[in-house]
């Protein structure tokens, strides 16, 4: 390279320098504002995938549980043993707390 490149190099480097300070300047608060709300919309669309989700297993959960139980009587009732008694099922740990949070809310 010649030092007539390098000092083209040079003052073009500088230019873009300064058109990049002025744009960044004037669209910097748009774009980060244009960022917030494209995170905070994804943030929210999680949240509500989320919260689908587990509504959804809870619904499941109490649903199976409810069958079996009921199965569980009519099993008891077709035995007609009187040593036979229905067992409770116990609730995995992350549901019980979000029954008792959910309780502590209403």
């Amino acid at each position: 390279m010649s030092n007539k490149d390098k000092v083209d190099i040079k003052s073009l480097s500088k230019e873009l320098e300064a058109l990049i300070d002025i744009t960044a300047e004037s669209c910097g608060p748009t774009l980060i504002k244009e960022l917030q709300s494209r995170i905070d919309k994804t943030v929210d669309m999680f949240n509500k995938d989320v919260n689908k989700m587990l509504l959804s297993s809870f619904k499941i959960y109490h649903d199976r549980k409810d069958r079996f139980k009921q199965k569980l009587k009519i099993e008891k009732q077709d035995d007609l043993d009187d040593d036979f008694e229905i067992e409770e099922v116990d609730s995995p740990r992350f549901i019980k707390s979000y029954e008792k949070k959910s309780r502590n809310k209403l």
